[in-house]
């Protein structure tokens, strides 16, 4: 079996998935209780895009071991990219179970259940996500439409500032913050991180076109011509 496994890896490593999962198929004949041959059966599949696939290895691997966080998170993340979000979150709750330090899995978990429509529990996950890990932008971004989504402007916005900060050569960051603020209807605001913004990168068409869009709304909302 290992043998089988061993050649399986080095297929992978020369862009030789077919034969890497024939392999994997063999290894996994051999020994039936080995966790390995079908995780990475489930990386592959995942990889070449057959979610549906990649959850039936990650389900296989994970009803050999059903205490392995990776597995469970693997599986959830496999159920959410083939469309099936409310079957995602239950493996990606025993992934963050298992192992509370696994941001990841309590993002991943965030995504699922909002696409399963209980936005609530989506931010509960994502806060989670984002105490585990402050400097997960992908979570503070989901966490900032959330907050705008439920009417918590300040709280979308001040999570919009953490990701500028934590990505200071984007200047679409500081775009979003002032976007989000000229949507709550703080246009001096916006302005002003614009025009810093814009100091800093005046050859960088975002910041000209977020000023733009803020200038444009303001101007329609005022009525004026």
């Amino acid at each position: 079996m290992v043998a089988y496994l061993r050649r399986a890896e080095a297929y992978r490593k020369r862009g030789e998935p077919e034969a890497a999962l024939r392999d994997l198929r063999a290894a996994s004949r051999l020994d039936r209780n080995a966790v390995r041959p079908a995780d990475l059966m489930g990386d592959i599949e995942y990889d070449l895009g057959r979610f549906p696939k990649a959850v039936e290895a990650y389900r296989r691997s994970a009803g050999i071991d059903d205490g392995n966080a990776r597995v469970q998170y693997k599986l959830g993340l496999a159920l959410f990219r083939s469309g099936d979000a409310a079957g995602a979150v239950a493996p990606l709750r025993r992934a963050a179970l298992l192992d509370p330090r696994l941001a990841e899995a309590r993002y991943a978990l965030g995504l699922s259940l909002r696409h399963a429509g209980q936005r609530d529990a989506a931010i509960a996950a994502l806060e989670e996500a984002v105490k585990v890990s402050p400097a997960l932008s992908a979570a503070r971004e989901e966490l900032a439409a959330l907050y705008a989504e439920a009417g918590r402007a300040q709280e979308g916005i001040e999570q919009l500032e953490a990701i500028a900060a934590l990505e200071p050569d984007r200047p679409e960051r500081q775009a979003a913050v002032a976007l989000a603020q000229a949507r709550a209807g703080r246009t001096d605001l916006a302005i002003g991180v614009l025009g810093r913004a814009a100091e800093r990168y005046p050859d960088n068409a975002v910041v000209y076109v977020a000023l733009g869009r803020v200038w444009f709304e303001s101007a329609e909302r005022a009525r004026d011509r």
